[in-house]
């Protein structure tokens, strides 16, 4: 878990408790996908190693650019 998620994690319902009201849309929807992002609440996905041959669970990400964890990848 980054330290944005973290934050945001441990504090966020506060924040926008406080100043949600005030802030755009789309930075609450971009702090629920950095919240939600490689963990259950986002999924998973089955994917086969090419080298193994063996099938691997991954953590799905947000994919939200703004995202450290994924940039956007």
């Amino acid at each position: 878990m980054g330290a944005l998620q973290k934050l945001f994690t441990a504090h966020g319902a506060y924040y926008l408790q406080q100043f949600g009201d005030t802030m755009p849309a789309t930075h609450r929807k971009v702090m629920a996908a950095m919240v939600g992002c490689r963990t259950p609440q986002a999924g998973t996905l089955l994917c086969g190693c090419a080298h193994c041959g063996q099938p691997h669970l991954l953590p799905r990400s947000c994919g939200n650019r703004h995202c450290p964890s994924c940039q956007g990848r």
